[in-house]
């Protein structure tokens, strides 16, 4: 007799998943490159089979029932449960004795309607509709149905995901109940990696710029990938640190009371963005004054390029190995300042080389460069060279991540490197900005979204910012994801006390946003009004 379909579902997934761990394995020595996402999601994986099965050992089938909304996070759920069941099935008749309960939404979308009944189709799923809340709901399932525990996908950036583990009791004042989240600890990146490396099908409001899912009432497309012509990117290219997980709830009407700077903050981490990051003790210490960041920044912002992360470290190789990795994990393009140089202190080579789990290898083209450099410096200064220089001088800057490329622009001497999506550009600030143009424009062709044009507006007025508040924030909620608006104030002599600056891809937006911040403003408090975004330099104290 064949397989119930839900069965054999889970069967296929479980032979998936160890088919990719066997091509892995094979493929490591050739491409260990690759092998460390491979290799996450394959751990991601096996810890939740092990919670599954543990579940599945200690409960009987009917006892147990997994909350399936139709969602991404449900649907990774479903499955995982669907291959643990396959691994065990000699307990399992059929996926119909594990129920289904499903939250009904009176605003549900019609997508995740359609969706949950091709889900029922499909495997043959039972599937419980309830109208109540969630503690009536398992009341409700404990005294009908038997039911003692329930596989939730909760994962630690959800709302209360931090006060639960992998097995949590229901809490306090709740029917008594077993909680099993087996992919409490999994990022956003983790379930995207899931469903695509599997070629698992859910809901196609993902694919319209929805990054999480509840009812019409209270769900939004995610504007952080809002597109300049007013198109949405889907889901699974949002890109977010470990400290921006809850990012992806942030089109959920319940994030509303979220501060203005946050919300306002939020419109910077968009999938086409890039990382800075300046190496240097000499920076940190203030020996020197920082002006690559801030040349970098406002010439980056000027070819429509979003900088969402600047850091400054030290010269300590494990720090700058541990920012290159998360960096240009979660951004587009990295680029590093400083540290690529001859001396001992200069290590950003090695760093990137073990932040993208690469080995250093020696370039020879790299070589025959530096080879060439020298022996015109030589020819140009004869005694200078043979007095102060060594040989080998440049021989650690041959040694150079597996797979660097060596962008040589015509008529330059010296090469941009860059290694995947992280450039490395030397510290010294004439170098670092004739490098910078180059990559720069690399970036720019790389990027779908670059090359956007933004548009800034600035009003200038006398009124203190703590009296602007209220309005700066009403307008900001209007606008939010479509101009940007930071206020700074002034302290010293200048015939203004706050600039508010109003910056879009849009500038029909922006006009609209000043239009109504000018009509809120007193008129006699307005100094000026400026058609650009720079602001004035204020003296140190």
């Amino acid at each position: 007799e064949p397989k119930e379909m839900a069965i054999q579902a889970g069967a296929a997934l479980l032979e998936a998943i160890a088919r990719k761990e066997r091509e892995e394995k094979e493929e490591k020595k050739l491409h260990a490159e690759t092998v460390g996402v491979s290799d996450s999601m394959m751990k991601k994986c096996k810890e939740a089979m092990d919670t599954i099965q543990a579940a599945l050992r200690l409960y009987e089938p009917k006892e147990m029932a997994i909350s399936f909304n139709g969602g991404k996070d449900a649907t990774v759920l479903l499955h995982l449960v669907m291959a643990g069941i396959a691994s065990m099935n000699e307990r399992w008749e059929s996926m119909e004795e594990l129920a289904c309960v499903y939250f009904e939404d009176e605003e549900c979308f019609e997508e995740v309607e359609e969706f949950i009944r091709q889900c029922q189709e499909q495997f043959h799923l039972r599937i419980i509709r309830l109208k109540t809340g969630y503690k009536d709901g398992c009341a409700h399932m404990i005294d009908n149905f038997g039911t003692k525990a329930f596989f939730l996908g909760t994962r630690k950036s959800d709302p209360h995901g931090h006060t639960v583990e992998k097995f949590s009791p229901s809490t306090a004042g709740w029917p008594s109940f077993m909680r099993i989240h087996p992919i409490l600890y999994w990022h956003y990146a983790d379930i995207w990696s899931f469903l695509l490396q599997f070629s698992i099908p859910y809901c196609k409001l993902y694919d319209c710029g929805y990054t999480s899912l509840g009812g019409k009432h209270n769900t939004d497309k995610n504007h952080m990938l809002r597109q300049r012509d007013g198109s949405y990117l889907p889901a699974h290219q949002l890109q977010l640190l470990e400290s921006e997980q809850h990012m992806e709830r942030h089109a959920r009407k319940e994030t509303a009371g979220t501060s203005t700077v946050t919300r306002r903050g939020a419109s910077h981490f968009k999938p086409c963005s890039v990382a800075l990051i300046t190496i240097g003790n000499e920076v940190l210490t203030g020996k020197i004054q920082d002006s690559n960041t801030s040349c970098a920044c406002k010439y980056l912002h000027g070819l429509g390029i979003s900088v969402a992360r600047v850091l400054v470290i030290p010269d300590e190789i494990q720090l700058i190995a541990d920012a290159v990795r998360e960096y240009s994990s979660h951004h587009m393009a990295v680029i590093t300042m400083g540290g690529i140089g001859p001396t001992h202190d200069d290590l950003t080579l090695e760093a990137v080389g073990q932040g993208l789990g690469v080995e250093m290898a020696e370039s020879d083209e790299m070589q025959r460069l530096l080879a060439n450099l020298k022996a015109e410096f030589n020819k140009e200064d004869q005694q200078q060279s043979q007095g102060s220089r060594s040989p080998w001088d440049t021989c650690k800057m041959c040694s150079l991540p597996k797979g660097t490329e060596l962008l040589l622009e015509e008529g330059k001497k010296y090469p941009l490197l860059r290694c995947r999506n992280v450039y490395m550009l030397p510290g010294v600030p004439q170098f670092m900005r004739q490098q910078l143009a180059h990559a720069g424009q690399m970036i720019k062709q790389s990027m779908q979204c670059a090359g956007r044009q933004f548009h800034a507006k600035q009003i200038r007025c006398t009124l203190d910012e703590p009296r602007l508040t209220d309005l700066l924030g009403e307008v900001a909620e209007k606008f939010a994801g479509l101009v940007e608006i930071g206020s700074y104030p002034y302290f010293d002599n200048s015939p203004y006390k706050t600039i508010v600056v109003l910056e879009g891809e849009e500038e029909e937006e922006v006009d609209k946003s000043l239009r109504m911040l000018l009509d809120k403003i007193p008129t006699e408090t307005i100094t000026a009004i400026e058609q650009h975004g720079s602001l004035p330099v204020q003296s140190c104290l």
